[in-house]
């Protein structure tokens, strides 16, 4: 009787321990499979910008000087990338075209993908088509950087 207790008992356990055995290697495979690893990674938006290859700040007006109706107009315009993940850029224009002036503005580099350390360089360019009397016009850019 002992004798039967006693194979009893270990098979009980042993079917305990696999059981347990079992438990454990789903659990680490669910745990592979249902909940990848995530890491979260800081990127820096930064960009420098250059007109004519002088440092330019974003929201300032740029000096287009005197333009006749029909005339066009170019400046180089630069963009580095400071921070430390791939950006798309964008030139943007606040106010533009103002009332009572029908011209366009365009950068050649707009949205342009730069990495860190990289350039994007572009002409920008303004054309006058038509304008209500002489008088000076005002608006102005600002650079955007998109990961």
């Amino acid at each position: 009787m002992k004798m039967i207790r006693k194979k009893l008992i270990k098979a009980i356990v042993g079917l305990i321990a696999t059981v347990l055995a079992v438990a454990a290697v789903y659990a680490v495979y669910y745990q592979i499979h249902y909940y990848p690893s995530q890491v979260y990674v800081s990127g820096e938006i930064k960009l420098e910008a250059y007109l004519n290859n002088t440092l330019w700040a974003n929201g300032t007006t740029i000096d287009w000087g005197n333009m006749s109706i029909g005339e066009t107009k170019t400046m180089n315009f630069s963009v580095k990338n400071t921070g430390n993940m791939p950006l798309t850029v964008f030139l943007t224009l606040h106010d533009f075209p103002p009332t009572n002036l029908i011209a366009d503005c365009t950068w050649s580099a707009n949205q342009t993908t730069i990495y860190p350390d990289d350039w994007a360089n572009g002409t920008l360019t303004l054309t006058i088509t038509d304008a209500v009397g002489n008088q000076t016009y005002e608006w102005s850019y600002w650079l955007c950087g998109e990961p």
